[in-house]
């Protein structure tokens, strides 16, 4: 969620991509897109991931996820 939109139109690219990224194969991407494109969260295309609810997208994020954005944007800030 950091990177939401690397490229224009909150594209965050293909699920190879994102299975790289995580250190996961490319199916579990699959299976979870597949679920967050349902609950409208995301649509996918030949792959393509964009985000089309953030604020629905982020309801499925775990606890730790702002713990997280708080201190990489603190990191980041002190530079």
């Amino acid at each position: 969620m950091r990177c939401a939109a690397p490229t224009s139109g909150g594209r965050w690219g293909t699920q190879h991509f994102l299975a790289q990224m995580l250190a996961v194969r490319r199916t579990s991407v699959s299976d979870v897109a597949r679920s967050l494109a349902e609950d409208g969260c995301i649509t996918y295309n030949r792959g393509l991931v964009t985000i089309t609810d953030r604020p629905r997208l982020q309801a499925h994020t775990c606890d730790s996820y702002e713990a997280v954005r708080r201190a990489t944007e603190a990191a980041l800030a002190a530079r």
